[in-house]
């Protein structure tokens, strides 16, 4: 998936739920089956968390979905 631009962590929730939803499942079935809390996740996503772990978190998820590196500047 090529996003050319998601300018701020709101976006880059939208963009990875869209990605699992292309891939025909979602950010909440990913959690589930990985043992994280869907909130947790989210918060790492959006910026409500930005310790090193919330953001390799969030690096992990964005792979999942299918995103490329360069799409988030705050994602590790």
């Amino acid at each position: 998936m090529d996003y050319l631009s998601i300018k701020d962590d709101d976006q880059l929730l939208r963009a990875v739920r869209a990605g699992f939803v292309l891939q025909g499942t979602s950010l909440n079935a990913w959690c589930k089956a990985h043992g994280i809390v869907r909130r947790t996740a989210e918060q790492s996503l959006n910026g409500e968390n930005i310790s090193n772990n919330a953001i390799a978190l969030a690096a992990r998820i964005r792979l999942a979905a299918g995103l490329k590196a360069s799409d988030c500047s705050r994602c590790g």
